[in-house]
């Protein structure tokens, strides 16, 4: 039986262990990529909800100078429901923002006016993404409809 050619049983189960072993690593590599995918998806959506909030605060509050101080310390909160995904939690807080001056001999004058930063954080399944953003009296641009 020398002189017979082909593999031996033992290599032919080797080199299936081996083939196993490398199409198991890649479904694993495959399976990591797509959860972080996942994950990096639903951070988006949740940061754009934020943004959304901050948007919907800031367009409010945006010409009215005499709004902003009633908002200070204010806190919203809401449920949002998503078809076949876990809910969503958006909660938005408004604040004045306190400046501390520079350190150094040269320190920044005090703003010329109060200045209000809103947070927005949503949260859905363990994942949370937080924005903050100043809100200040905002002139509208002369010539806008806004302005006329």
């Amino acid at each position: 039986m020398r002189g017979q050619r082909g593999f031996s049983l033992l290599e032919v189960l080797i080199s299936i262990a081996l083939t196993l072993g490398v199409v198991i690593a890649v479904t694993g590599a495959t399976a990591a990529a797509l959860h972080a995918t996942a994950l990096g998806d639903r951070r988006m959506a949740l940061n754009d909800d934020a943004l959304d909030a901050i948007a919907d605060v800031r367009s409010l509050t945006a010409y009215d100078t005499k709004l902003l101080p009633r908002l200070d310390g204010r806190s919203s909160s809401m449920t949002i429901h998503h078809a076949g995904a876990p809910d969503e939690t958006l909660a938005v807080h408004v604040a004045k923002v306190v400046k501390a001056p520079a350190p150094g001999p040269r320190a920044t004058p005090p703003p010329t006016s109060d200045t209000y930063a809103v947070t927005a954080t949503a949260t859905q399944d363990g994942v949370t993404m937080t924005q903050v953003q100043d809100l200040f009296a905002e002139a509208p641009v002369p010539g806008s409809t806004i302005d006329q």
